[in-house]
């Protein structure tokens, strides 16, 4: 795994063991951060945190919310570094939180624990997002054990009709996106290419929903798939307002949660 904290904490590689490359790693240009960027007029690859929101939003006391999140093209901050684990941080305070996460070798893989904190007295409903692009040759096939049914809600003419969902295979021809439909959330997805197996696992009682993200590549320059656990169950957080569709960052009141990977 490498890790660029100068640009969001960004994941820009994820190997196996086998030496396969899980992430897509070719940018689609460099450009100078933080800097007033739409996501998609940036890199599109590798693994971004977005919070907390996925689309720009306004909260109801008038916050500013930007694309994809306000924390995936600043500088995070190293506060512990090691040859097997790194503990970064960002703090933002024009809205009041700080992301803290800690990535960790295992025996297994990695794992990455995750901590958002108040850094002052108001509330902010909070939607977390991982953002992880994943390669997605013509032999990709992702399952998620336990995910039966899905809300279409990409491209912007989709109908928002749930339907059952059924193993994603590659090539990908068509860009789409879909939420699990409430109350499941899955445990855990798993990506096959081949002999090559890469299994995702996340726990938190912060975690709400999961997201899928097809692109045929007329998004990004290149086919990929994201698998987005999330504290939330859409992708603007201002249209979020119950307890079980969205978490609530207090102070006081830390909200925490993990990925596994097992490759």
């Amino acid at each position: 795994m490498t890790i660029e904290a100068q640009r969001g904490a960004k994941i820009t590689s994820l190997r196996g063991v086998d030496g396969t490359e899980w992430l897509t790693t070719e940018p689609r240009r460099r450009v100078e951060l933080p800097g007033r960027y739409g996501f998609t007029e940036a890199e599109m690859c590798g693994w971004d945190e977005c919070a907390p929101t996925i689309d720009a939003a306004t909260l109801a006391d008038g916050r500013e919310l930007s694309d994809h999140g306000d924390v995936w093209d600043v500088p995070w901050q190293v506060l512990h570094q090691t040859d097997d684990e790194v503990v970064l941080e960002v703090v933002v305070d024009r809205l009041g939180f700080a992301l803290r996460r800690r990535a960790a070798a295992t025996s297994t893989g990695f794992v990455l624990e995750y901590e958002a904190r108040a850094t002052d007295e108001r509330s902010l409903p909070w939607l977390w997002a991982a953002h992880p692009q994943f390669a997605a040759p013509d032999d990709l096939v992702v399952e998620v054990p336990g995910l039966e049914r899905v809300r279409q809600v990409y491209p912007p003419d989709a109908t928002g009709d749930d339907r059952p969902f059924a193993p994603i295979a590659a090539p990908i021809t068509a860009s789409a996106k879909y939420w699990a439909v409430a109350p499941a959330l899955p445990p855990g997805a798993v990506l096959r290419r081949g002999e090559a197996c890469l299994e995702l696992r996340w726990s938190g009682e912060a975690l709400r929903g999961l997201a899928l993200w097809l692109d045929s590549g007329d998004v990004a320059d290149h086919r990929c798939v994201a698998v987005e656990p999330a504290t939330g169950r859409g992708d603007r957080v201002s249209d979020l307002t119950t307890p079980a569709e969205v978490a609530l960052l207090e102070a006081g009141n830390p909200l925490s949660w993990r990925l596994e990977l097992h490759l």
